[in-house]
């Protein structure tokens, strides 16, 4: 078996030298893979064109939360290049870098991926900007963010190195330079049109909301300070946020609430929020800046949306907990469509069950059990009062065991069956 490796790197070099093309074997893709990575700290995937192939450095490899899995990411990015054995550098509209080379046959009909990196080193309040742009999901957004945030930027010298190494390693090409592919619309705009806006603003000295004031606001949301919020906000104005759209004016007004509402959300789950309420509340609130026409009435949605925001973070830190018990609280906020078990808690926060059950009760004066059964009630009241279903219904969705255990619940914390809960919900409030 030796014997034969190394007659068959002896015509190996023989072919380099007479400048003949030599297909890649499976063995010398995955060590030039796995060489191309340990020397740029780089992700490198390798992916056939029919998908029959797959090899990827390292094992677990991040790929964007936007896509299903890696392959789907990958498939996306290999569209559209067609130069064989040429590093083309792609920009996304997620603003990262890949560079991808379609290896024809020399590759075995695929191709190589490195990155992503960032684009450029992201200043404060970009992603969010970048997230209402492109339309991310609020579920998405954490995942999001920490993708962005395990990502390194460098810049095209680099790349350019990265590109001459690949290039010579895979196919033994010398190469000047790596070749830029067309840069996404949103990427080409934002930097067509930065200088020629500070240009204008220069000129004009209209210039953007003060920095520090914009810090104060968001630490007060992330205090949950009501009280300095007002201080800070009588000196604030829509019309000093910046030009973010040229169309019409009340277009401007939105999009500068909107892009508040985002970072104020932001914000407020630092102080402690629970994210998904958070987002909600987020999407709640730039549903009606979207619907109305009123430029007065954009300011006042805004400036609610953030004193409710602040007073929210305000309560959660009043009756704040272990991170042990938030951790439990947030599961069951999120979960309370599922079963929830004690034991599925304990595994989550890895604790004895028993031990999990005595903190949280020493915490919240409620054992696990009890709370649940709060919360599920708690959701029912507001189904009772916000939709048509039956009782039956939200029995179902909230995972009792049956309408009549249900009711006896309902009954024992509000005092009220569920249907005379409906008829009446200001009668009773839970227990």
């Amino acid at each position: 078996m030796i014997f034969q490796d190394v007659i068959f790197t002896i015509e190996r070099i023989l072919n380099i030298l007479q400048g003949a093309d030599i297909v890649i074997s499976q063995n010398e893709l995955e060590f030039a893979i796995k060489m191309l990575y340990e020397t740029y700290q780089l992700p490198v995937q390798y992916i056939a064109a029919d998908h029959s192939s797959f090899i990827q450095q390292p094992e677990q490899t991040e790929f964007n939360p936007m896509f299903p899995n890696s392959k789907a990411a990958l498939t996306n990015l290999i569209e559209g290049v067609d130069t064989l054995q040429q590093p083309i550098l792609k920009i996304t509209d997620y603003m990262e870098y890949f560079l991808v080379i379609n290896g024809g046959e020399l590759l075995r009909n695929g191709f190589v991926v490195i990155g992503p990196t960032l684009v450029s080193d992201m200043p404060e309040g970009f992603l969010e900007s970048l997230f209402l742009e492109l339309q991310i999901p609020g579920n998405v957004r954490d995942a999001m963010q920490a993708y962005y945030g395990q990502m390194n930027w460098i810049n095209l010298d680099k790349w350019n190195q990265i590109s001459k190494l690949a290039a010579y390693v895979l196919f033994h090409k010398m190469i000047d330079k790596v070749e830029l592919a067309e840069q996404p619309k949103l990427l080409s705009s934002l930097e067509n049109s930065v200088e020629k806006n500070l240009h204008s603003r220069r000129l004009e000295t209209d210039f953007h909301l003060n920095y520090r004031l914009e810090q104060q606001i968001w630490q007060c949301v992330r205090d949950g300070d009501r009280d300095r919020l007002t201080v800070v906000a009588n000196t604030l104005q829509l019309a000093g946020f910046g030009l973010l759209s040229t169309k019409s004016h009340i277009r401007n007004l939105k999009n500068q609430a909107i892009i508040s509402i985002s970072l104020a959300t932001r914000a407020a789950v630092d102080g402690g929020l629970y994210p998904e309420i958070a987002y909600t509340m987020s999407d709640t609130f730039i549903l009606q800046v979207e619907d109305t026409n009123e430029t007065n009435q954009i300011y006042v949605l805004m400036m609610r949306y953030l004193y409710n925001l602040t007073d929210r973070v305000h309560t959660n830190k009043e009756k704040s907990h272990s991170r042990t018990v938030s951790v439990c609280q947030n599961h069951i906020y999120d979960y309370i469509f599922e079963r929830i078990s004690v034991h599925t808690l304990a595994q989550l926060v890895r604790l004895h069950p028993v031990y999990l059950s005595q903190l949280f009760k020493k915490e919240t004066g409620f054992s696990l059990n009890q709370y649940i059964q709060r919360e599920k009630i708690r959701e029912a009241q507001k189904m009772l009062i916000q939709s048509d279903l039956s009782a039956t219904e939200i029995s179902a969705l909230l995972q009792f065991n049956d309408q009549s255990y249900f009711s006896s619940i309902f009954k024992k914390l509000t005092g009220l069956t569920p249907n005379q809960y409906r008829n009446n919900p200001q009668a009773s409030p839970l227990k």
